[in-house]
């Protein structure tokens, strides 16, 4: 009996010890081969792990800030290879720097194109950092033609610091819709200082002029203009006129430093101010309603968390009080039971959980508490 058992316990592990030896056998080859040995799953596994690397690499702030760096140095090196005794004395340090340059700037476009998709070449700095490579390596096939494009979009390049900085960013975005805003009050201001710049033509210009520096023609009488307006050098074209005898001139520099200066460029940089702390409080406020829903997603996430660790404990609760009932002995020491002594145990460390995140709640709610004061504060008169 004993027997006829063994030889059913060999057949029924003989079919399995045979496919065993022939995934070894199957898995061998696929190891000498290396990467040729796999299969379609395998390689698309491989490319998505290689994927996944590039993407954190793209959205890691280690690389925003060696890209950052890059462009400084570029930068600095532009600077210094103006100096003619230092192009001559470090020209291999400055081709290694530009050969080094090109392939990190290279890199970093395939790795955002890998990254972003064709949503990075349609956006303008992806178009810009295009043209910057492009002259690049235009540069290295016609340095002669190509070579002041690349130092000019170089430079240029060096203005992409504002978008790794987040408050830059801002104050630029800020810049952008103020000048936006303000448009027809700077095109009002430059109506009036080319009115003023043909007055000043026609009452101090032609063959006659008493002072031909400044309103010999009309292009140098609106540059006048616009120095009268601005309220900057203002004093030296008047002393020519009065030491041409021309007393009357102060009427007409009179009137447009109040009208062109007070009144209008005045007017144009209140404006300025005002759509500045237009949009600044707009801004504040989108990340105050920011950070408001960020805390009540956080007290929404926490309400499942202490509704399963209340389930649990009941779960214990129930479990210890049938096993007291059915299956141990309660003794006159509770401490003395082993059912209780855990029953004790988790709930306390449940409790020191629970203490831990209300004060962390207590001290989110004291900073808020604190800004709402600082807020009150600055509103007061």
């Amino acid at each position: 009996m004993e027997q006829n058992t063994e030889e059913v316990r060999n057949e029924r592990k003989a079919p399995c010890v045979a496919e065993q030896e022939g995934s070894r056998t199957a898995q061998q080859p696929d190891r000498e081969r290396g990467d040729a040995g796999r299969g379609p799953a395998e390689s698309e596994q491989h490319r998505r792990r290689a994927g996944g690397l590039i993407v954190r690499i793209h959205d890691s702030p280690w690389f925003r800030i060696f890209i950052m760096a890059a462009i400084v140095l570029d930068a600095a090196v532009r600077a210094t290879h103006s100096y003619k005794f230092l192009r001559e004395y470090l020209h291999e340090l400055f081709v290694f720097e530009s050969v080094l340059l090109t392939g990190i700037y290279t890199l970093e476009f395939l790795i955002k194109v890998w990254a972003e998709g064709f949503r990075y070449l349609k956006s303008k700095s992806g178009v810009f950092d295009a043209l910057v490579l492009g002259a690049v390596y235009l540069s290295a096939f016609r340095p002669d033609e190509a070579f002041p494009l690349t130092v000019e979009l170089r430079a240029a390049r060096l203005l992409k610091i504002i978008s790794f900085i987040p408050a830059l960013r801002d104050v630029a975005e800020c810049l952008f819709l103020v000048m936006r805003k303000s448009l027809y009050a700077f095109f009002l201001l430059l109506l009036f200082a080319f009115f003023a710049g043909v007055c000043g033509f026609y009452f101090f210009g032609g063959p006659d002029s008493p002072d031909p520096l400044h309103w010999e023609d009309k292009s140098n009488s609106f540059l006048s203009a616009v120095v009268l307006v601005t309220l900057d050098g203002w004093t030296d074209i008047q002393d020519v006129l009065d030491n041409a005898g021309l007393k009357s001139s102060r009427i007409f520099t009179v009137l447009c430093i109040v009208l062109g200066y007070f009144i209008l460029y005045n007017s144009c940089i209140a404006e300025m101010s005002a759509y500045m702390t237009d949009i600044t409080t707009k801004r504040e406020a989108t990340r105050r309603k920011m950070e408001e829903e960020a805390r009540a997603l956080k007290r929404r996430a926490r309400r499942p968390e202490g509704e399963e660790e209340i389930r649990q404990v009941r779960e214990d609760c129930s479990l210890s009080c049938v096993s007291f009932a059915h299956t141990q002995k309660v003794r006159e020491e509770p401490c003395s039971s082993v059912n209780f002594a855990k029953l004790y145990l988790s709930a306390q460390r449940r409790l020191d959980h629970k203490t831990q995140e209300m004060s962390t709640c207590y001290d989110e709610m004291a900073e808020v508490l604190h800004e709402l004061k600082e807020d009150q504060q600055l509103h007061e008169p």
